[in-house]
């Protein structure tokens, strides 16, 4: 659980908290374990066929992706269209992060049309900045009215259940003011740990 996974978590539990219920599939590598809160997927197939039943349903997709990698936006795009199919354009939230691989624009024309369509295809597109906008707007010809940017970050991520410290860890943190704390999930080749202790 982190990353999108907990990303989109929070989406559904908001859209529950104002009554309106949610599917969530499951297409990662925990797909295949046994989860009531998950819609498991168990392959393509499985995929193409549950994201049309839940359209024909009336279902409002709402997909998640970035340019890192052209497996998952082929995936996230399939689900686009066949909700468009169905007369129910979804809700795209496209997060950008330091390095993509193919966002902004490249000038190689398949990257540039897998986006392209991933931007025109869905209804409504939330983005992670007010800068990835505007390159949505301008590399690929999207109405700003369209676009929403809303900062990735959000209190919900700051939520703590207060324990107890260990010895060794409370002795440490008694003699040394200021005291500075870091969660790392895992690392990027943009994200080294020189970095995070510069950044401190």
């Amino acid at each position: 659980m982190g990353a999108w996974s907990l990303r989109i978590e929070l989406v559904a539990q908001a859209w529950r908290e104002r009554g309106y219920p949610c599917v969530l599939m499951n297409i990662g590598r925990s797909r295949k374990l046994n989860n009531p809160k998950y819609l498991n997927i168990r392959g393509v197939v499985d995929f193409i066929i549950k994201v049309a039943q839940a359209a024909a349903r009336g279902h409002v997709l709402h997909t998640h992706t970035n340019a890192k990698g052209v497996k998952g936006t082929l995936i996230m795009l399939c689900a686009q269209c066949s909700s468009a199919l169905f007369g129910r354009r979804c809700v795209l939230t496209f997060h950008a992060g330091v390095k993509q691989e193919y966002f902004p624009r490249t000038g190689k024309f398949w990257f540039d049309m897998l986006l392209w369509l991933t931007f025109k295809t869905p209804r409504a597109i939330i983005c992670n900045s007010p800068n990835v906008k505007a390159r949505i707007v301008q590399d690929y010809s999207v109405s700003e009215r369209v676009v929403y940017p809303i900062p990735a970050f959000c209190a919900a991520y700051m939520k703590t259940e207060r324990g107890a410290l260990s010895t060794n860890v409370a002795a440490f943190a008694e003699h040394h003011e200021p005291l500075l704390v870091s969660y790392v999930f895992f690392f990027h080749p943009e994200f080294p740990v020189d970095l995070m202790i510069n950044a401190g």
